[in-house]
């Protein structure tokens, strides 16, 4: 049995935001953290799912003795979609609110989502635009995703066009499709947003950088592209294979054909291709 939840606050909040954690760099933890706990929009918890590892999480939560932190760790390790399951599973809010432990959320970025899925609730989800960061914390570049809900429903058939750890969502739409598939693998965020939209839910992205999004070495992020490519072709196969154009169908074969090549040249490839140097707001204006 899990650890029951430490420090509940006392009502239910706004949003609750979730956070697996396994292994976490103790440093990048700790920024992650405080990016949550000091967002301009206050009125949220914290759930912290932790799978057990020699890297123990409780020091750096008793740093900041805050109530709105919900502290479980699992007696043995569990799959990632079952983890982020187990914090949705926990969560008493309208909202919920997807972190990683080791990115950091700027202080918008919450009140922003919340108030945009109020000014329109036939949208279920919003993610945002991203800054990706490396290890130091510097800029590499700024990752655009589509905005529109028709656009974006149209673009998953190509790629997953929302950066996960960007996603703030309607707890009801996610627990209406029953969470996250604990058997699509690292795809668990593509396969969730692809039933979202196939069961009629409407998608949307912010046109705000609302997070900076790590990438390094160590980060799981790095470890499990040739897993993601995988998940990701079997998510596209599942839901997407129908409505595929030549395009779409062509994309396919070089995600196989990425297959092939180190972890590490993936990465680099994929974000010479998608970063681009100017904030989607400066893009626009030039």
């Amino acid at each position: 049995m899990n650890q029951e939840p430490d420090s509940p606050a006392a009502e239910s909040p706004t949003v609750s935001v979730l956070m697996s954690v396994f292994r976490p760099d103790p440093a990048q933890f700790r920024r992650a953290l405080v990016s949550i706990l000091e967002q301009e929009f206050r009125d949220l918890e914290l759930i912290v799912v932790e799978d057990p590892s020699e890297v123990d999480v409780a020091p750096v939560l008793a740093e900041r003795p805050d109530p709105r932190i919900r502290h479980v760790k699992n007696p043995r390790p569990v799959a990632l979609a079952a983890s982020r399951n187990q914090a949705l599973a926990l969560a008493r809010s309208e909202f919920v609110a997807i972190a990683d432990a080791d990115d950091i959320c700027l202080p918008h970025r919450v009140g922003d989502q919340v108030a945009f899925l109020r000014a329109h609730p036939q949208v279920s989800l919003c993610g945002g635009q991203i800054e990706v960061i490396d290890d130091t914390g510097r800029s590499l570049g700024y990752r655009h995703y589509p905005c529109d809900p028709k656009t974006l429903a149209t673009t998953l058939r190509r790629y997953n066009a929302i950066a996960h750890p960007t996603v703030l969502a309607r707890r009801a739409a996610l627990t209406a499709v029953a969470g996250y598939d604990v058997d699509a693998g690292s795809g668990e965020d593509y396969d969730l947003w692809s039933r979202l939209v196939v069961a009629g839910h409407a998608l949307a992205n912010l046109d705000r950088v609302v997070l900076q999004y790590r990438v390094h070495e160590g980060s799981t992020k790095a470890t499990r592209l040739r897993a993601t490519l995988d998940a990701t072709l079997r998510v596209k196969r599942t839901y997407w294979r129908a409505q595929m154009g030549f395009g779409d169908r062509a994309r396919m074969l070089g995600e196989r054909a990425l297959r092939l090549l180190p972890a590490g040249v993936v990465q680099w490839l994929f974000l010479r291709r998608h970063l681009r140097r100017l904030p989607p707001s400066e893009a626009a204006r030039g």
